[in-house]
């Protein structure tokens, strides 16, 4: 998250991975950065006897969600970051 923000602010666009574990403290330290908006992409975590394709699945999934963030940009975010 930290990173994230930092790019925000620096005008590059980021965007931030969680595990479904740590959404609320992501989006808790998000706030405490004054970045609420920052995207967030999640991710289940893992579970006991996921095989190595049930984990690719899953990172293809996140990795299109996270460039259709990027494609997208978020007006907001760049006037925080100054844009």
């Amino acid at each position: 998250m930290l990173d994230s923000a930092k790019l925000w602010k620096r005008g590059v666009p980021a965007v931030a991975v969680a595990f479904d574990t740590f959404l609320v403290a992501a989006k808790d330290q998000a706030k405490a950065m004054a970045m609420p908006d920052i995207p967030i992409v999640v991710i289940p975590h893992l579970k006991a006897g996921e095989t190595p394709e049930d984990f690719r699945r899953r990172a293809e999934e996140a990795f299109a969600e996270i460039t259709a963030h990027l494609r997208l940009g978020r007006p907001a975010l760049q006037a925080v970051a100054g844009r």
